[in-house]
């Protein structure tokens, strides 16, 4: 057993060769730029070789950002089956995002089969769990793959992750088919089972008063349940949404050609809900204003705030 202080502040204690170098089993401690790393395992002519786990971790306040392997190595990299680990810590209440990657390692990159999990929302912002699993080439799922969500729907690729005509089917059964070209769908190509064309729901939603403004977008394949939209063009079933109440659309019913829904009141005059019956090729605008008045240093000022929805289905 041999004790070896490096000059940059690393430390070895373990087996060694006829060089001085670690060989066989041993454990380094590493000091890196913000961060303490640690491997314990085996060596071969002072590099990682075999089977071993490493990790590194960051100290102080702040974000952090913890790495854990543990796995197959050859010269320094992960290489053959492992298991990586990364945990980010952020926001002001350092919530910890994890994700797990299982399978295999190729000069330190993602390579062959694996399977991803990692951490999610789901509509209630309760943390769940959603699923990357298939051939990774370099780092990046290449081959065949399916990414399940965090809501149960689940997503097939035939040529990398978004890439190719790839199968979306929600938690409830109901499927369909489209292209997707390196992440952009091609929403003409969607296609529902037995040839059906899909019926979609283009909603917009703006809000405008004193010091705020907000625009809120999404494509949504109608189907009964109540809809939910995130910022930004976004494709979900109705099990997702933001914390604000307006910010959804109740689907009643859905025919070949038209969707029924109701409209929350942040949209009406006045107090209740709106019941509407929209056909394809039609678009639908709701809008609400109010007059306000407020106070800043000691000044009483007026101004307007109000909200919009426009629906469009085709």
């Amino acid at each position: 057993m041999k004790h070896i202080d490096f000059p940059n502040g690393d430390h070895y204690e373990g087996e060694v060769n006829a060089q001085g170098q670690p060989h066989g089993k041993g454990y380094m401690s590493y000091k890196l730029n913000g961060y303490i790393g640690e491997y314990e395992g085996e060596w071969r002519n002072g590099k990682r070789c075999g089977k071993g786990k490493y990790k590194q971790y960051s100290m102080g306040g702040g974000a952090r950002h913890g790495y854990t392997y543990e796995g197959e190595w050859l010269d320094d990299k992960e290489h053959g089956q492992g298991k990586a680990i990364n945990d980010d810590e952020r926001g002001l209440h350092l919530s910890t995002i994890t994700t797990i990657y299982t399978g295999g390692f190729k000069e330190g990159k993602r390579h062959g089969h694996g399977k991803i999990e990692k951490d999610g929302y789901d509509g209630n912002f309760a943390k769940g769990k959603e699923y990357f699993e298939g051939e990774f080439v370099d780092g990046k799922l290449s081959g065949p793959c399916v990414h399940t969500m965090v809501n149960g729907d689940k997503c097939e690729f035939p040529e990398g992750y978004c890439n190719g005509i790839g199968t979306y089917t929600f938690k409830n059964g109901v499927k369909f088919t489209a292209l997707w070209a390196h992440g952009d769908l091609d929403f003409d190509t969607i296609e529902l089972e037995g040839g059906k064309k899909a019926l979609f729901l283009m909603v917009s939603e703006g809000h405008h008063g004193f010091g705020y403004s907000e625009a809120v977008r999404c494509l949504f394949i109608a189907q009964k349940g109540t809809l939910y939209y995130n910022e930004g063009v976004v494709l979900y079933n109705g099990d997702f949404h933001i914390n604000s109440d307006s910010a959804n659309l109740e689907v009643l019913e859905v025919t070949d050609d038209s969707a029924t829904y109701i409209v929350k009141n942040a949209f009406i005059k006045g107090e209740g809900t709106l019941t509407e019956t929209i056909k394809r090729g039609e678009t639908k605008r709701y809008e609400v204003e109010y007059e306000h008045t407020g106070r800043m240093y000691d000044d009483d000022f007026e101004y307007t705030s109000g909200s919009q929805l426009i629906i469009s289905c085709k």
